[in-house]
């Protein structure tokens, strides 16, 4: 018997390697389409950061409101295959095409389930939410990498996990404040829970005084993001620009995601199912999907109520990477409270169906309503100037930075090609003597010398992110402070890319002698 045992346990680890190696070229394959495509601006500032002098890459992080370890491991990539948009995006996409097997060793860990942990990482995998922002060169799918490496050790240690998993708690902890500071609101889930373990009653291994001293360490090891902290919320007001008003449905589906109003309940529903089967699985149903509930929801609550108080503005989707991974857990572990296979398999393919029709890859790369979803063209679009424009002829740029007021009112060496850098790192203007200026958050010009500068010119270009309204007032703005200012000029050469347009604006009269 021993012998039989024996023999299976190899061929059971090829079946999972194989299973795991077709999962990750399966989440790979998704999340590589559109890799070679304009760098949109949020992308565009990672270039613009790795692609800096030598010295530079903290100071340049920081203006961005981020912190430099993601930016070392572009800087790598960049190092190793070049300055590409695919080089620069490499990161992410890798730490996203490897999300999903640790939501399967997740999964499988507090399920004791394989068919669980499948469903989960298939789920994840294809998911358009996680795709979308893992083919991006920015930080959020480390952020979910580490995130779920960091609940696996937090449950591993309320169930005996040894010393190599509180050194894993520490270290993700600490890598999840590094890569986004909001993402350790999660922490604040963890404690709700341990906390309602404590009030029933049950003890662990993981005390009281452990688990805080874990928590201490990561926060002495996270001091110097401090300043950084203070800064971004002395800076309130420019978020505010971009924050949508908050609604209690938000508290529940997390900026409108149906998916996290349907199957974390149906999760919850299914919980009397699951009772039944805890004889079957090694630890319950019950335990683990409160777990994830419990972590989801005490999350999210306080980040929504610290929103609609007037707080920081913390409740953006992007923000909630790891606790995203939740609900669809949780629709892994409900598929396997089914108690006849046949309904389990037809629960699986519903919650995967349902998930391809409100958040699919097709839909996100389809999505035009915004530039997160769509990739401003940069690259286009600088290429219409490249093309256009005389060789002197000053170039404006409106990025699209909510902060562009406040920077364009502070000094400092990096604030104009922060504020300019769509046209400075791989997207580059030909002259080295043509003057390249920022406008305002709105669109206008930031001072007279600006319009001063387009009538000695005789004309300029201006590169506008936005849609066609936006780029509409922009148009009429700069005319009416060209001709406040005396100058009589007409707008030429519109022309429109994802996102970005381009076009001239020439004097016809007023220009001086």
């Amino acid at each position: 018997m021993t012998g039989t045992r024996d023999a299976r346990a190899p061929a059971g680890a090829i079946s999972l390697g194989i299973e795991l190696t077709l999962l990750v070229a399966l989440a790979a394959a998704v999340r590589l389409v559109g890799v070679g495509e304009s760098l949109w601006l949020d992308e565009l500032f990672t270039s613009w950061v790795v692609l800096g002098p030598d010295g530079t890459l903290s100071e340049r992080a920081a203006l961005g409101n981020a912190a430099a370890p993601f930016y070392w491991l572009v800087k790598g990539s960049v190092a190793i295959f070049g300055a590409s948009e695919w080089a620069i995006r490499l990161p992410s996409v890798a730490f996203g095409a490897a999300v999903p097997v640790v939501v399967y060793v997740l999964t499988r860990t507090l399920s004791g389930s394989n068919w669980a942990a499948r469903i989960a990482a298939v789920l994840v995998a294809l998911d358009g939410f996680c795709c979308a922002y893992a083919a991006e060169a920015r930080p959020y799918s480390v952020l979910q990498f580490f995130g779920a490496l960091q609940l696996l050790a937090f449950w591993k240690l309320l169930n005996g996990g040894s010393v190599r998993w509180r050194v894993g708690f520490v270290a993700c902890t600490i890598a999840m404040g590094f890569l986004q500071f909001v993402g350790l609101a999660v922490v604040a889930g963890e404690i709700v829970y341990y906390a309602l373990l404590r009030l029933r009653g049950e003890r662990s291994a993981f005390t009281p005084t452990r688990f805080l001293v874990d928590l201490g360490l990561a926060g002495v090891a996270l001091l110097p993001l401090v300043p950084l902290v203070l800064a971004i919320l002395g800076r309130k007001a420019n978020f505010d620009i971009s924050a949508k008003p908050v609604g209690l449905e938000d508290l529940v589906i997390l900026h409108r995601q149906p998916a996290y109003l349907i199957l974390p309940f149906v999760a919850a529903a299914f919980v009397q199912f699951a009772r039944r089967a805890e004889s079957d699985a090694p630890r319950g149903w019950v335990v683990p999907l409160a777990f994830c509930l419990i972590v989801f929801y005490a999350t999210v609550g306080p980040i929504w109520v610290a929103h609609r108080i007037g707080g920081p503005t913390l409740f953006r989707l992007r923000y909630t990477m790891v606790l995203y991974l939740l609900p669809l857990m949780c629709a892994g572990m409900a598929s396997v409270a089914w108690p006849a296979r046949g309904a389990r398999v037809a629960f699986a393919l519903a919650a995967l169906v349902f998930g391809q029709l409100v958040e699919s890859p097709a839909r996100r790369i389809a999505s035009g309503g915004s530039p997160r979803l769509s990739h401003d063209d940069w690259r286009g679009a600088v290429r219409v100037v490249n093309e256009r424009a005389a060789p002197a002829a000053p170039v404006f740029v409106r990025a699209g930075w909510i902060e562009t007021d406040g920077y364009l009112q502070a000094d400092g060496p990096l604030i104009g090609p922060y504020l300019t850098l769509p046209v400075r790192t791989l997207y580059k203007l030909d002259g080295s003597e043509r003057p390249v200026r920022s406008l305002t958050y709105a669109g206008d010009f930031a001072t007279d010398a600006d319009t001063e500068l387009i009538g000695r010119a005789g004309e300029a270009w201006v590169l506008v992110q936005g849609d066609p309204a936006t780029i509409d007032k922009v148009v009429d703005r700069v005319v009416a402070r060209l001709t406040k200012n005396g100058l009589s000029v007409t707008v030429a050469d519109r022309t429109a890319k994802r996102n970005v347009t381009a076009f001239r604006v020439v004097v016809t009269r007023g220009r001086p002698a």
